[in-house]
């Protein structure tokens, strides 16, 4: 890893004064988006130009233009990140950062983690998260990098609602389209010296498409979400204050292919709930907080009236995470977590699991000089069953003005973590020794590393960035799907790897058109070489970006490309080129009406083995502020 980690720093070194060139023509260096503060890379507010990992934000407006209502769909127009989804809107959905498992990528909305504990490795509810009007935006931190959120954080996503509100505001949106889907959206907030609200509630039915080839009668699967969520916060004094956070989601999906049942007779239902209470303190060298978490999840699938199955998981966590600003050049953050999962089946009665694990965190931010911050933190974890773990992240940033045009920000990080096999996956391999089939070993913990290296160029109309990445995973563990051997959870010796290169760049022509382009090559390898399943080796995006009508009407057209991908059994996955078209057209400052158009070209294609995909879709709907 040192080697590709010096050779990757050299590489990222020379580029930079060569795209320099490029943009001489630049009067002015405007980069708004060095000075974004974004609160993922440590848990506590920075400013991008500070920050050596790699992170991405999504802004409100992005969201908005875009059109989507699915969390998957926006990712999926992100580098880096792959998105797999088994059949249309509520069913299994994979969002995969780098080219790590799904269940590697911590989703938090608010500060709560949305984790499924029932899962097969507890990964996140990616299938069941919408994305209301109100979302103020997405921040991206990419590669086992997330050391304050746990050891196993490969990728972290960090969803924020609307805050920071001083005055009473509300809104309400409708859309309706294809498949006779129907959206509905509403919140409102206020805001003062005594405090903020904020809740919202969305809605979405559809009928849906036919989820699964092997479904000959071509019935369809819909698909109902009711997501509820509230956020209050009461200000104690001028340096003191408490939050509730509560999101309410209902999921219900029909689905094909269960047991003997007919298709379309097959439902699923997942109702999750999630809470946070936290304690701030913020002052002018220390802010802390400390917080208590609670995740519940039901899920419940049925045929023809008949529960197959219906396990019960909670998810606890207390977290206190503090930072004390030393100096101006130094700052240093800190903190604990302790977390329990358990998981409950109501079908068969059988014991309770359960696993407590605490983790112990410090961080050491410090700027030696002017525009280098440099960073070092270390996690202690020690998990119930599998002992005591060590990990840590390395990273720094270093901002150049070139010319006095263009400004360069230079950034690398290294990090390691753990994941303990999950209580499901170790229950499965229990279960089938119970069943008399051998399996002769125990699952132990898999060992993650990485490296990123990379930099950004910003002038007053363009902006590039390139990013390799490097990382491994050693005593993976996975599935044995082969026909007629024992189907278990196995682990073998060795390291699975997932390397590759990030860019993105966009360029502002004029005031009314803008052209932004993301592409990703991710060369993935299992341990005896081979492909890793559903991961594109190569991904891009291409947007177009108008305004016109004096910015009253927004279009944007994005084609995105995903090439040579394979799944189970070695199988070829479709490549495919898709256009998605969204328009906006804001009538006066309360009212706007949009549309949208999926997969325009009408393209048939595979991403998942024996699930359909959508064809052509179209959406129109009004956003009305109260």
């Amino acid at each position: 890893m040192r080697t590709r980690f010096l050779t990757a720093l050299s590489f990222s070194s020379c580029l930079p004064l060569t795209f320099s060139a490029v943009f001489a023509q630049a009067q002015t260096v405007t980069s708004p988006l060095l000075e974004e503060v974004v609160v993922v890379a440590s848990g506590v507010k920075t400013p991008l130009r500070q920050v050596g990992a790699s992170v991405t934000v999504i802004s409100q407006d992005d969201i908005q233009q875009r059109g989507y209502t699915q969390l998957a769909d926006v990712l999926r127009t992100q580098s880096g990140i792959a998105v797999s989804n088994s059949g249309g809107l509520g069913k299994q959905t994979a969002i995969r950062i780098r080219g790590e498992e799904s269940y590697r990528t911590t989703i938090l909305i608010d500060g709560i983690n949305i984790a499924d504990p029932t899962g097969v490795q507890a990964a996140p509810i990616s299938g069941s998260l919408a994305l209301s009007s109100d979302i103020q935006k997405i921040e991206i931190l990419r590669g086992p990098q997330g050391f304050i959120y746990g050891a196993d954080a490969g990728g972290v996503i960090s969803i924020n609602t609307l805050s920071d509100v001083d005055t009473l505001t509300a809104g309400i949106s409708g859309e309706v389209g294809t498949h006779s889907t129907r959206t509905l959206n509403a919140y409102v907030a206020n805001g003062s010296d005594a405090g903020e609200f904020y809740l919202s509630a969305f809605n979405q039915e559809t009928d849906g498409f036919n989820a699964r080839l092997s479904d000959t009668e071509g019935e369809d699967d819909g698909n109902s979400n009711t997501t509820l969520h509230a956020k209050l916060k009461a200000n104690i004094s001028d340096t003191a204050y408490v939050q509730l956070v509560v999101r309410d989601i209902n999921n219900n999906t029909q689905f094909d292919s269960c047991f003997t049942a007919t298709p379309n007779d097959c439902l699923g239902k997942n109702d999750t709930t999630v809470a946070r209470a936290s304690l701030g303190l913020t002052g002018d060298t220390i802010n802390q907080t400390v917080s208590f978490a609670h995740t519940s999840i039901e899920r419940t699938n049925s045929s023809n009236g008949v529960v197959s199955f219906n396990p019960k998981g909670t998810l606890d966590e207390v977290m206190y995470v503090g930072d004390i600003n030393i100096n101006d050049q130094l700052t240093i953050v800190g903190g604990f977590d302790v977390e329990q999962h358990s998981i409950q089946n109501e079908l068969t009665n059988a014991p309770k699991q359960e696993r407590d694990q605490q983790g112990l965190f410090v961080e050491l931010q410090s700027t030696p000089l002017q525009d280098v911050t440099l960073t070092a933190g270390i996690r202690h974890d020690n998990n119930e069953d599998f002992g005591e773990h060590t990990s840590g992240r390395i990273s720094g940033a270093f901002l150049q003005q070139v010319e006095n045009n263009t400004q360069v920000k230079y950034r690398a990080s290294v990090g390691n973590g753990f994941r303990a096999p999950s209580l499901s996956e170790i229950a499965y391999n229990n279960s089938r020794r119970d069943a008399g089939q051998v399996i002769d070993f125990e699952l132990q913990e898999e060992k993650t590393q990485g490296i990123d290296v990379g930099f950004d160029i910003f002038t007053a109309k363009s902006s590039i960035g390139v990013t390799y990445f490097y990382q491994e995973v050693d005593n993976f563990i996975g599935f044995n799907f082969e026909s007629g051997e024992v189907n278990n959870y196995f682990q073998d010796e060795g390291i699975s790897t997932s390397k590759g290169v990030e860019f993105n760049a966009r360029y502002q022509f004029v005031p009314q058109f803008a052209l932004s382009y993301n592409a990703t090559i991710n060369k993935t390898a299992q341990i005896d070489g081979s492909q890793r399943v559903r991961r594109p080796t190569y991904l891009s995006n291409l947007l177009a970006d108008f305004n016109v009508l004096n910015n009253k009407l927004n279009v944007l057209a994005n084609i995105r490309a995903a090439r040579d991908a394979i799944d189970i059994g070695g199988v070829q996955l479709d490549d495919y080129l898709l256009l998605d078209i969204s328009a906006t057209y804001k009538l006066n400052e309360k009212t706007e009406f949009f549309g949208r158009v999926n997969n325009a070209g009408d393209v048939n294609y595979i991403e998942v083995s024996g699930f359909n995909t959508q064809g052509s879709a179209v959406f129109a709907g009004a956003r009305f502020k109260l």
